[in-house]
């Protein structure tokens, strides 16, 4: 159906090991019809703070389910959020007031 509407690729931006592991299989036994970029997700090797990402794991990871149809070269890394109108940031000073659009 994918294919009807041009679609080749998707990118999967934060893939856990299973997920990865799922595409590579599905390509493998040849039924996978369309490119997956895999981001490597890092959210369980940043469980706590000052948790160094493991990246022999991610090296593994990426060399192990990589196929012809499956890219495993991008890796999703977390930061402690972005600092915009959500705040979601660690900031070391309070967020200054901000003028909104109707001001």
């Amino acid at each position: 159906m994918a294919h009807g509407f041009g679609i080749v690729g998707l990118k999967e931006a934060d893939a856990l090991t299973p997920e990865i592991a799922a595409y590579s299989r599905a390509d493998r036994r040849h039924e996978l019809h369309l490119y997956v970029a895999t981001c490597i997700s890092t959210l369980a090797m940043q469980d706590r703070p000052g948790r160094v990402v493991d990246f022999n794991a991610i090296d593994r990871i990426r060399d192990e389910y990589r196929t012809p149809l499956v890219q495993t070269d991008f890796v999703k890394f977390y930061l402690d959020g972005v600092p915009t109108s959500a705040r979601t940031a660690a900031m070391l000073e309070p967020y200054l007031r901000t003028r909104t659009a109707a001001a």
